[in-house]
């Protein structure tokens, strides 16, 4: 899969797929002649001077413990908490590095579609132009939940032999597809660029329909490594990390604790789960695992003139 990171870094260059944590996450070559916010070193959002190419270059995949990856130059400074600002090419597996979340757009979304998107994803059918939801025997409660999230959405919630299933509307699956890209199994640049409330869904529908906990372990095995690096993105919004491996995500001890709390998805329910922002003001970091060359591609630049770092 592409890489497409959200470490701390400054001049001189990314590969034009890098996503740009500002209001919502942009590919940095859609950005070319614009005049964006992006989240600084400060961890605060300031207008850029200018966003342009740089020519073609050898590039690197610098990768963390976690599983947060990037493409850049071997020039490139990354930020680190031990060394301050280092080169790419002379990180360690000694440095740590700040991972950053980007700020919601604001630009709303039904927040029954974002679920049913998510669902979608990892466990629910689509035939015939309907989008079916299932739950186990002993998950009638969180079926019930999901029913009463979707209301409008729905049109029947049935018990099935094995447990319990939830039918949606052909608005609802139109919503759902429009957020999703159903040949590579994974998620349109619209929904990474959603407001909280819709974001928040959209990945309690993927945990609700397939991930598996273990003790302070949550796991969800996806569709495809890009869509674990996506939902890897969307959760540092929510200042929870995560790890991917293959095409398995994982959230565990202390962020599992803020995923569940902070944003009232997983297994804990609370009754204002769909308003308000709860993101926690947290410094996430990670270790350096690796940096390995990718051959010659066109590469990208921005300018903060406040942080010099994005």
């Amino acid at each position: 899969g592409k890489a497409k990171g959200r470490i701390d870094t400054s001049n001189p260059c990314v590969t034009g797929d890098t996503l740009v944590a500002g209001h919502g996450l942009k590919p940095i070559e859609s950005l070319t002649g614009q005049f964006p916010k992006v989240i600084g070193a400060d961890g605060e959002a300031h207008e850029v001077r200018a966003v342009f190419p740089t020519g073609t270059k050898q590039v690197y995949l610098l990768e963390t413990e976690a599983g947060y990856r990037l493409r850049l130059t071997a020039d490139h400074k990354v930020w680190t908490t031990n060394r301050g600002d280092v080169a790419a090419k002379d990180l360690t597996p000694e440095d740590t590095v700040v991972l950053r979340g980007a700020e919601f757009t604001g630009k709303q979304h039904h927040p029954a579609s974002a679920y049913a998107a998510g669902a979608a994803l990892v466990g629910g059918d689509m035939w015939e132009g309907t989008l079916t939801l299932s739950f186990e025997e002993n998950e009638r409660t969180k079926a019930e939940k999901v029913n009463q999230l979707l209301r409008d959405g729905l049109k029947s919630l049935t018990k099935t032999p094995t447990g319990w299933n939830i039918t949606c509307v052909d608005w609802m699956e139109s919503a759902a597809l429009a957020l999703l890209d159903e040949h590579l199994m994974e998620l349109k640049a619209e929904a990474l660029n959603m407001d909280e409330t819709a974001s928040r869904n959209l990945i309690r529908g993927i945990m609700d329909q397939g991930a598996v906990s273990k003790g302070d372990r949550m796991s969800v095995e996806l569709e495809s490594e890009t869509l674990a690096f996506q939902i890897q993105l969307l959760l540092l919004n929510f200042g929870v990390k995560a790890s991917v491996k293959s095409k398995t995500l994982t959230i565990s001890g202390d962020d599992l604790t803020r995923y569940d709390e902070c944003q009232s998805i997983g297994e804990r329910w609370r009754a204002n789960f769909l308003t308000g922002s709860t993101t926690p003001k947290v410094e996430l970091t990670d270790k350096i695992k690796s940096l390995t060359p990718m051959g010659e591609e066109p590469v990208y630049d921005l300018t903060d003139p406040v942080t010099n770092h994005f």
